[in-house]
């Protein structure tokens, strides 16, 4: 009777509602995440009313899609990424929620969700390099959301700065896309995390800094460009004048019949040596023959 007792002890059932999955079935139990805000998002989305997750409460690995999971481990655990969110939920019947028409805070900047916001100006991001388009994102189920520039003008600057577009444009009409914005930019991203949906409320004071033009691509334009062109082609020139002056320097250090100038003595010895010896051969008498007619005369 004990056993049986302290096996039921041991035993973890999933928290879930509807949920029967237990250690004992094999199932891997997980606990919950002891941040408080990834906490306060599972228990959303265990939907039991009135309930409190403990530090012994634990769901199991059936309510986490593999996407959430850690991939090729060594050990073959089922171990969940830092960022894991249970999404699976079979038993919980869904709810149509009615929606109530919210009024649009001036310190907020929504995005453009209507179907006519995609031909409007605005649909496609204000940032260099980026190709986010409404259109194509939508086709391609790609979750980005666009939103307009602040009104603050020191903001907007700030804005149409980080957007790093060589040409000068008008931000009234334009959009910077979810790409480029943290996840702690949003008012909304616990309500989003909840909901499954993206984040639509920016911060008040909140600036892109994600997927920006790099610095070194941002000080070369076509100026620019053209400026180390020109460089180039000084340098070779200047290059080129002084090897035709170097080698004109050279031609100028030799004589008319061909022969070298040196200012060294030992040198013109040499070379006068070498002259004598080319004169005997002509005349076919050798130096110490040249040497015994001297000394006879």
């Amino acid at each position: 009777m004990c056993h049986v007792f302290f096996s039921y002890y041991l035993m973890v059932h999933c928290c879930a509602f509807g949920c029967s999955n237990s250690s004992e079935k094999g199932f891997s139990m997980k606990r919950f995440p002891s941040n408080p805000q990834r906490r306060k998002v599972w228990a959303a989305k265990v939907k039991r009313e009135n309930w409190t997750p403990t530090n012994a409460t634990r769901i199991c690995e059936a309510h986490f899609t593999p996407d959430m999971f850690e991939q090729n481990r060594a050990d073959g655990r089922p171990l969940l990424k830092w960022n894991a969110i249970p999404t699976i939920f079979p038993h919980i019947p869904e709810k149509k929620s009615r929606k109530h028409p919210k009024k649009r805070s001036s310190n907020r900047r929504t995005v453009e969700q209507s179907a006519s916001a995609v031909d409007m100006p605005g649909s496609i991001c204000s940032v260099a390099m980026c190709k986010s388009n409404a259109i194509i994102s939508k086709k391609l189920g790609d979750n980005v959301r666009f939103f307009t520039f602040p009104k603050d003008v020191k903001l907007r600057r700030e804005w149409v700065k980080r957007c790093s577009r060589s040409e000068k444009f008008n931000p009234i009409n334009k959009r910077i896309c979810s790409k480029h914005f943290k996840p702690d930019d949003f008012e909304d991203a616990i309500e989003a995390m909840i909901q499954d949906r993206l984040p639509k409320i920016l911060k008040r004071d909140c600036i892109p800094s994600l997927n920006l033009k790099p610095e070194k691509i941002l000080n070369v334009n076509l100026s620019d460009t053209k400026k180390t062109r020109l460089e180039r082609a000084a340098k070779r020139k200047q290059k080129d004048f002084i090897k035709r002056i170097l080698e004109a320097e050279k031609e100028h250090d030799f004589d008319s019949d061909g022969s070298v100038k040196s200012d060294n003595k030992e040198d013109n010895m040499e070379e006068s040596w070498s002259t004598d010896m080319d004169q005997n051969d002509e005349t076919g008498l050798t130096s110490q023959d040249l040497i015994t007619d001297k000394g006879g005369l």
